[in-house]
């Protein structure tokens, strides 16, 4: 997957979540620190984000960085190192 790929696919999952929280784009970019353009150009695919920004979005709209890019993975324990991901 391209850049280009990701950020599209990530400004829709942010679209997707502000949407299902009722949000204006006025609303979530003043929560997250943002500009309403900047918002707009990260919802469109246009903008890159930094982890920072991410973040903040995911705090604002209060989900976990990793469902942005719909991985399913984002409420799994991180194994440790040294330790079996399972039980035995």
């Amino acid at each position: 997957m391209n850049y280009e790929a990701v950020r599209k696919q990530v400004g829709l999952a942010i679209r997707q979540f502000r949407i299902k929280k009722g949000l204006s784009q006025e609303a979530l970019a003043r929560n997250a620190g943002l500009s309403r353009t900047f918002l707009t150009g990260v919802e469109t695919g246009t903008r890159n984000l930094t982890l920072q920004t991410m973040s903040r979005l995911a705090d604002a709209l209060d989900v976990c960085v990793g469902e942005f890019f719909g991985s399913g993975h984002e409420n799994k324990p991180v194994p440790q190192p040294g330790h079996s991901a399972r039980r035995r």
